[in-house]
């Protein structure tokens, strides 16, 4: 008696779905590691973060939230701006209340503690536009990417499982298939944009450190060699 051959087994949804979790997953982890990023740049980094957030001035109390802004950077200053309340300090410090600091304050901070070492030219400003607008494509990106896992999920579950027939879902994710390489790009231009200054401050810093250890070792050496010779 001949026993009937099984077809293949349709593994697609499985797999889909095991993609999906994995990532929200990881787009939930980013997120959570932005969050404790953005505590630190408060704290090490403020005319970053400043720039980030297209601040000249120091926020209120209010935490107004800048969705979009326009910035004059030769003068320093917000041209015009659509803010959301509450939400710069829900971001920052998770409350509703709290301040955070404008680039002018941070500037006025740098030239009061570097001009004796570095001058009083040293321009400490960050490039407003480039960091504010790769903020913002980071983190529009981020809350995407969680959406897109979200939605599949709906799509791919058991009960239903039309993913597969949603087509203007697949060409979305497909298109989305380019957005971390996009992130990633935002990303670095936040990092490296930010804290050109401050690198070049930090560089002359580290520079004063390594020729004053230099000509501690140098003497060390010298005293070394010199007992060595007397002993011998």
């Amino acid at each position: 008696m001949a026993v009937a051959e099984k077809g293949p087994r349709i593994i697609l949804p499985e797999v889909t779905e095991r993609s999906l979790v994995i990532g929200l997953i990881a787009s939930l982890g980013s997120v959570a590691a932005g969050d404790v990023q953005t505590r630190y740049l408060i704290q090490n980094q403020p005319m970053k973060f400043a720039a980030m957030e297209g601040l000249y001035k120091n926020s209120t109390q209010k935490g107004d939230w800048a969705v979009i802004s326009t910035f004059d950077t030769k003068n320093h200053q917000t041209k015009s701006s659509i803010e959301v309340p509450y939400v710069l300090n829900i971001l920052s410090y998770h409350k509703l209340s709290g301040t955070v600091k404008g680039q002018n304050a941070v500037n006025r901070e740098l030239h009061a503690t570097y001009d004796k070492k570095f001058g009083k030219d040293m321009n400490y400003y960050v490039p407003t536009k480039t960091l504010f607008w790769s903020f913002r494509i980071m983190a529009v990106s981020g809350g995407l990417f969680i959406l897109l896992a979200l939605v599949g999920l709906f799509f791919n579950r058991k009960k239903a499982s039309t993913i597969m027939r949603q087509r203007w879902f697949l060409v979305i994710l497909g298109l989305a298939m380019w957005l971390p390489f996009i992130v990633n790009t935002t990303g670095w231009f936040v990092t490296e944009f930010g804290r050109y200054r401050g690198s070049f401050t930090a560089y002359l810093q580290l520079r004063m450190r390594f020729r004053q250890r230099q000509r501690w070792a140098h003497c060390c050496s010298r005293i070394s060699c010199t007992s060595r010779c007397l002993l011998a």
